[in-house]
């Protein structure tokens, strides 16, 4: 990866930039401030103002994220960190600095972690990248007519593209009843309609996802709803032209059908009555 202090859209504090270009000079190119500059010019420039910015924090002893970058300088500088994988996992760590409601997320997150470890033991897959992808793919499959075969298929593509060693078959059967334990979850929370529109990735799918929101909150399966274009387009930020489209497509989708058409010049104007179907 390309280090942040090296990267033209770099916003992070100069404090932050100097320890991490530290790491750099100590792990990469063992201590050749040659080699770095010549890979990283920008470098000569800055690293005085970074390296002011980092004594200057490094004196606020009261707060926890300068302490914590203090003791990852100290570690890298001691040869305590020797890979700039490791080196990143505490630099994000201090990078993100989450507080409040994120802070306590954090801690959940990790709170998590800790109990699975303890009660999976030596079966405890330590790839947090991996149970990323893992999630990711439950989402791509929700809905999906894959059987059990076929997802087996990609979960074992994606373990042996992410994880360096072997699964045991204790390890494997609990990697895919987590897949499926989540994949499970969000269909208990979005069906069918919900997943196709989102899929689509259009305006009219867009927009037909939001008047099948409306749609399945004021109807259960089987009820009706009467509305004209222009009272659908009262309860939407799209103008009456937009409506009509996305109607059709949740028509097509089998999502509602058209009972009844209403006429030009009546009291209904010209409604449509829907019936939900999904």
């Amino acid at each position: 990866m390309k280090p942040y202090f090296a990267s033209i859209e770099n916003d992070q504090h100069y404090a932050l930039s100097y320890v991490e270009m530290i790491a750099y000079f100590h792990i990469k190119y063992n201590k050749n401030w040659g080699d770095l500059r010549s890979k990283h010019k920008d470098v000569l420039f800055r690293q005085d103002e970074w390296q002011a910015s980092y004594k200057s924090k490094s004196l606020s002893t009261k707060s926890p994220k300068w302490s914590k970058l203090v003791s990852l300088h100290k570690a890298v500088t001691q040869g305590q960190i020797t890979s700039l994988d490791d080196f990143y996992i505490k630099f994000k760590e201090i990078k993100i600095d989450r507080r409040g409601k994120a802070l306590e997320a954090q801690k959940y997150t990790k709170a998590k972690i800790k109990g699975a470890k303890e009660s999976f033991g030596d079966d405890f897959i330590d790839n947090n990248k991996l149970f990323s992808e893992v999630h990711k793919l439950a989402e791509r499959l929700v809905h999906s007519r894959h059987n059990e075969d076929a997802i087996k298929v990609e979960l074992n593509e994606l373990t042996s593209s992410l994880h360096t060693e072997a699964l045991s078959d204790k390890q494997q059967k609990l990697l895919f009843n987590k897949l499926i334990e989540r994949k499970s979850a969000i269909e208990a929370h979005i069906n069918l309609i919900d997943t196709t529109l989102l899929d689509l990735n259009s305006k009219v799918s867009s927009r037909a996802l939001f008047f099948y929101g409306i749609i399945k909150r004021s109807c259960l399966i089987g009820d009706t709803i009467c509305k004209s274009y222009e009272q659908w387009a009262t309860l939407s930020p799209f103008g009456k032209n937009n409506v009509k489209e996305a109607m059709k497509l949740l028509v097509s989708l089998e999502a509602i059908e058209v009972i009844e058409k209403g006429l030009k010049g009546t009291a209904k104007g010209k409604a449509y009555v829907y019936k939900r179907l999904v």
